[in-house]
């Protein structure tokens, strides 16, 4: 849903590229809500792997079900935008650019499960080997999108991180640490440290936030020792992109815990949510098609409304998203060709 708003703000709301960037309610959006997705990426990856899923049979898994979208889009992107300026012998190039810059998030999943479960496989999780990714991927161009690649991977890594850990803290028992059981206050000390984790979160991403903008955003800029000019304002960026995606996810994850705690989400509302949680994939590949067929409208928007237009194209895209994923479940080739199943 944070994608989908982002989208509609940037491209729907009438404004030119920079100046919706620059709006508070994006900075906002876009200072977490990719790391949020590879945040729980990296924890589930995590839990198909203890489920004793060979790594070979998750990268099969992985590469069907992104090859297909991706394809597919970049086909119709292709056709849209670049074929009436293509010849024959740029056409390689061309549809190759196309190629790798259609559905960039899958990309950038499927490269970094990828390296992941080469770490699990070969080096037998090795926090020594995951940190060696993230030095390796320092060393890489500062061009998009192998800086987002970059930005995202930690976060990944964190997530993978918070499902070991979680692991070992099942396993574990009070008897084998030779404490007593303490029951309902164990339950109660879980609950603190989670209003904790709250309150840092939110109080590390307020302190954060004015200080985030458009130079920040990993589309434009990204701590790299190959090209870096400036060494130390580099990574102050790189650390303030880390920390701001770190404390918005983990502040949003936790604050939905407690809504469901609390029964403030329940019923037919966290029925909802389940369900568009489930779709998430297909909602992902509709709107970027979508917004292909959408965008040349955006010229002809009032600038003076963009709010409206932003709220409106949200609506717009996001029940049609809903559908349209709904709708391609049930026939084959559609479910294949945008859903990967």
């Amino acid at each position: 849903m944070l994608v989908v708003c982002g989208h509609a703000i940037q491209q729907l709301a009438g404004l030119d590229n920079r100046t919706a960037l620059n709006l508070c309610v994006e900075r906002f959006i876009i200072s977490f809500h990719m790391p949020i997705f590879m945040l729980i990426s990296g924890y589930l990856l995590h839990r198909s792997l203890q489920r004793h899923k060979q790594e070979s049979e998750i990268l099969r898994q992985r590469c069907r079900m992104f090859a297909y979208p991706i394809l597919t889009l970049a086909i119709i992107r292709f056709l849209r935008w670049q074929l009436p300026h293509t010849t024959w012998s740029s056409f390689p190039t061309v549809f190759l650019h196309t190629l790798l810059n259609t559905l960039w998030f899958f990309w950038a999943l499927l490269i970094i499960t990828a390296l992941v479960c080469m770490v699990h496989k070969w080096l037998r999780d090795n926090w020594g080997g995951h940190f060696m990714l993230i030095g390796l991927t320092l060393c890489l161009p500062n061009v998009y999108p192998l800086r987002a690649y970059v930005h995202l991977l930690p976060v990944f890594l964190l997530g993978y991180a918070l499902a070991t850990c979680r692991e070992i803290i099942n396993q574990g028992t009070c008897a084998d640490r030779g404490m007593p059981s303490i029951g309902r206050l164990k339950f109660e000390f879980r609950g603190w440290m989670l209003i904790t984790l709250m309150v840092v979160c939110a109080v590390a991403f307020l302190c954060m936030f004015p200080h985030f903008g458009y130079d920040d955003m990993i589309y434009f800029s990204r701590y790299s020792l190959i090209d870096s000019q400036h060494l130390g304002e580099d990574v102050k960026r790189d650390l303030l992109r880390f920390g701001i995606g770190v404390s918005g996810s983990l502040l949003t994850i936790t604050a939905l815990h407690w809504a469901i705690w609390l029964r403030l989400l329940r019923g037919k509302s966290l029925l909802w949510l389940t369900k568009i949680g489930r779709m998430t994939f297909g909602i992902y590949v509709f709107q970027d098609l979508l917004l292909l067929v959408f965008a040349p409208a955006s010229r002809l928007l009032n600038s003076n409304y963009y709010l409206i237009n932003a709220t409106a194209s949200f609506l717009l895209l996001f029940t049609l998203a809903v559908w349209l994923t709904h709708t391609a479940t049930k026939h084959k080739w559609a479910s294949r060709l945008f859903l990967g199943i």
